[in-house]
């Protein structure tokens, strides 16, 4: 109606608002909960017996020896950056994901402007 013609404009910026409020919000989980994830199975597959991690974790060790730290704290250091660095991959691999979510998102928008394009204004003539 034409008397409710005022309030389109407040209501659709409300809504787009809201509409990035939401998008924003749910991206954050999806980025917390894949960083949880992959931090998880991250640290479910260090091992300091064999392989990669005992080899890091022996070489962090040997260059802290050398640049003076105490036998004591040289193990403790060496864990704690091992922790750095699955967090920091965690990290980038949950942006990864996120962007991956975001892409899909914005393709499915992009798809359903396209079809509001081809689609008749209301009100047009039918001839």
């Amino acid at each position: 109606d034409a008397e409710l013609l005022p309030y389109g404009p407040g209501t659709m910026t409300f809504i787009r608002m809201l509409g990035g409020a939401l998008g924003v919000g749910c991206l954050a989980i999806v980025l917390e909960t894949r960083m949880l994830f992959h931090s998880d199975a991250l640290t479910a597959t260090q091992t300091t017996e064999t392989g990669m991690t005992g080899s890091l974790l022996t070489s962090i060790v040997d260059l802290l020896s050398k640049g003076g730290v105490s036998a004591a704290d040289r193990w403790p250091y060496a864990y704690v950056y091992l922790g750095d660095m699955i967090a920091a991959r965690a990290n980038a691999m949950a942006f990864q994901d996120s962007y991956l979510v975001l892409s899909i998102g914005f393709a499915v928008a992009a798809l359903c402007a396209l079809t509001l394009a081809r689609s008749k204004p209301i009100g047009a003539r039918v001839s």
